[in-house]
């Protein structure tokens, strides 16, 4: 089971991942404590899981995009509660939706290319 970050979510959601920020998604992810959401237009044998985080930067809200065959997970967003994403991590909410097909696009082409790092 691997923790993948690749280049464009990082720049996205955290311009440069701190040790900190690093950290907490880590943390969060390895206690497995997380709700399965529903997406659209995933990839085959994939799933989208929720996960809450406390730090003392904040409430986090943390989506991971995960491969059920061999348990790797792909940071997908790492959100404030209160911003417009974090605050309804739903298929529901249209800023959601349209941020996870641009996301999904930018992974696949990250993976392609080796832009990404594993934890």
């Amino acid at each position: 089971m691997n923790l993948i970050i690749t280049q464009s979510i990082e720049k996205k959601e955290c311009k440069k991942l701190s040790k900190k920020d690093l950290s907490i998604i880590v943390d969060t992810y390895k206690k497995n404590i997380s709700s399965d959401i529903r997406g659209i237009g995933l990839p085959p044998y994939m799933k989208l899981i929720k996960v809450y985080a406390t730090s003392k930067q904040g409430a986090r809200r943390i989506v991971f995009l995960v491969d059920l065959v061999s348990s790797d997970a792909f940071l997908l967003f790492y959100r404030t509660k209160n911003d417009k994403l974090g605050s309804n991590i739903s298929i529901k909410n249209p800023f959601f939706k349209k941020r996870l097909h641009e996301y999904l696009k930018l992974i696949q082409n990250d993976i392609r290319e080796g832009n990404y790092h594993v934890i």
